[in-house]
């Protein structure tokens, strides 16, 4: 093994490991009480939500990234810009990590939000209706909170994908033009 398969290796055990063992104990627990069945489906969810938040934030911050960096290339007229600083395929595949890397950590507060997202698959209906809207309480206890996650997690992605097509455009069209000593 090179270096890099053994340095991710070492990071793989230092954060999965904790988790690894807290699932496990968890597991074991729920399934002692005769409640495994509650526990996967809260695995199912938060695995299901984390997949869910990893592929819409990656989709929009990569997606932002690749058109400013399509867009940036039609901008830059010599190609000896950016040679100064990283090839095409560094960029690339710095992009592609950035992205990467913001799409998990995305994915990890949509994660995290399984019981709100179960709650509101499963709503119970509360027979009395709010005074001044005339909806079911139920609505305000059990749809309004995800609606209101969705808003904000939906403007943080948004946003850190603006982040990345500003950071392209940085690199690729200001950076290079700024005088060397």
């Amino acid at each position: 093994m090179n270096r890099r398969m053994i340095i991710i290796l070492i990071l793989l055990l230092i954060w999965g490991g904790p988790k690894a063992l807290g699932i496990l104990t968890d597991w074991l627990w729920f399934t002692d009480l005769g409640f495994a069945g509650v526990y996967r489906t809260r695995l199912l969810a938060q695995v299901t939500l984390f997949i869910l938040g990893a592929a819409g934030g990656l989709g929009l911050v990569w997606g932002s990234a690749v058109l400013a960096t399509r867009l940036s290339r039609q901008a830059i007229s010599a190609p000896h810009l950016l040679s100064g600083l990283l090839n095409e395929r560094q960029f690339a595949v710095t992009v592609a990590g950035g992205s990467l890397l913001v799409g998990l950590m995305l994915a990890g507060g949509f994660s995290g939000q399984w019981d709100q997202m179960l709650r509101f698959l499963r709503p119970t209906a509360f027979d009395a209706a709010d005074p001044l809207f005339g909806r079911d309480i139920a609505f305000f206890v059990f749809a309004l909170p995800v609606y209101r996650f969705l808003q904000g997690w939906l403007l943080t992605a948004v946003l850190l994908a603006l982040l990345a097509g500003i950071g392209v455009y940085a690199f690729r069209l200001v950076l290079p033009q700024l005088p060397t000593k």
